[in-house]
Formats: structure tokens, sequence, C-alpha cells
């Protein structure tokens, strides 16, 4: 057991609703249903049905909702952003968890993707994101990754979360200092993607400072990689035009002695 797995299993983290609580518990084995105010390190927002359109002001036009669901997740929701009830505890959005954060802060949730963006946007299928942030978490994690797509409805704009990536006008992550958001499920990915995102959420739970101290300090590596390269190119063309200016002036030098 490394570090980070040990970490995991001391971390004392509560899931709002039992959606897909079993794929949790192979990565946070302590996890817990949250019953009332207590503290957390960690809260998660679980993927599963449409949210009721009425939770966002507007009417149901492709939403499959359940009511009860709705009312758990938003009164958790709301005791963690506005009354502190957790502690110092982080929230994890995963896919209607991202949905739910985002519309519960004021972001727009279109219903269908392809009745209201058209056939070219549908998500039912792998893709990778577009980074819209560097310094970020999810900027962190994927390595030209695909995640996993399997949603009709999506995050097209945000309130008081920063969005950090998106793909074909749907926002597919965000966060802020204590939330972390995403439209995909790691949960369902046995593979690298999915356990470089948990060892980044776990990493950013325990010590969010030091996390970003090592993705500034990767960003700052890689910015000096591509100057780096752009200077190798610089180079190339550098001795590429003082080739041809050498091999110019020679031709000229000999049609002007030939001339005479």
């Amino acid at each position: 057991m490394n570090d980070l797995e040990y970490a995991a299993r001391n971390l004392k983290v509560g899931i709002a609703y039992p959606a897909f609580m079993g794929c949790f518990t192979k990565i946070f084995p302590n996890i817990s249903l949250i019953k009332g105010r207590e503290n957390f390190d960690l809260i998660i927002f679980s993927g599963g049905e449409d949210i009721n359109p009425q939770v966002y002001g507007e009417k149901n036009l492709y939403s499959n909702y359940n009511d009860e669901r709705d009312k758990i997740e938003t009164y958790i929701f709301n005791l963690f952003y506005r009354e502190g009830a957790f502690g110092n505890a982080k929230a994890l959005g995963i896919c209607r968890g991202h949905q739910l954060i985002n519309v519960l802060l004021g972001g727009h949730l279109l219903q269908d993707i392809t009745f209201q963006l058209g056939r070219g946007y549908s998500h039912f299928s792998e893709h990778e994101l577009e980074i819209m942030k560097s310094k970020s978490l999810i900027n962190h994690i994927l390595k030209k990754d695909m995640v996993n797509s399997i949603h009709h409805q999506g995050i097209v704009s945000v309130n008081h979360l920063t969005p950090t990536s998106k793909f074909r006008k749907v926002i597919e992550s965000c966060e802020s200092d204590n939330i972390f958001t995403v439209q995909f499920h790691p949960e369902f990915m046995e593979n690298e993607l999915s356990k470089r995102f948990f060892d980044t959420t776990i990493k950013w739970v325990l010590d969010r400072k030091s996390l970003f101290d090592e993705i500034i300090k990767e960003n700052v590596g890689g910015i000096e990689e591509k100057l780096m390269r752009a200077r190798e190119e610089l180079n190339k063309i550098s001795i590429d035009f003082s080739s041809s200016s050498s091999f110019i002036i020679n031709n000229f030098n000999t049609d002007e002695t030939n001339d005479r």
C-alpha cells in the first residue's frame, strides 16, 4: 500500500446519495452516506438521474428525474456551501453531481444536447477534452486521455466556479478552492486515468497548496520545454536561411564573373 492509498483509507468521505456508492468503496473504503451535520474531508455528489428542471427554473422538456433525490442533494449541498456544516470538507461532483452543483450555483444546463444543439454535438462516445485553464486539476490529470461519456444533458455556462475544460460547447469540468466537478465517470474506468484522477483528488483534499505548487512547476516546465523547441526551430530556420543566402551570393558572384 502506497502513501496515497493509505491516505484514502483514512479520509472521512461522505456521499450525498447512495447511487454508485459501491464504485467508490474500492477507492475510499470508509465512505458513508451523509445523514446529517458532521465533519468530512470530502463529500461526493455522484451520477444518476436527470435533475428536475424546476430546480433551475425551467419547464421539463427532456428530463427524467427523481424529486426525492433532488431535495436530498440540494439540501446537503446548501449545508456544505452556505452553512459550512461539514467542517473543512471539499466537494467532488461527478456527471449528475457536476450538473447539480453548477445549476445550484446559477449555471445553465441543457436538458438534451442533441435536441438543443444538434446531432453533431452528441456526447455518447469517448472523447478528449479541450483544456480551458492550464493551472487546473483537470489539466494536471489528463495526458491526452479519452474520457467516457454517457450523458444527454450538459452545462453550457457557470457561475461562481471556473470552467476548466469543454467538449462540443459543453463544459466538462469546473473547480474552485473547495469544489471540483467533472462530467465524465472516473469511478467506472479501471485504467491509468482513473488512478491519476483519484490520486490527484486525494492530494487536493489533503493539501491543495502543495498540489498547486506542483501544478505550477509542471506548467513552468512545459513552457520551458516549448521555448526550447521554439529556439531549436528558430536555429534550424536560421541555419537554413544562412545556407540559402550563401548559395544565392555565391551563384550571384559566379554569374557576375561570367558576364565579365
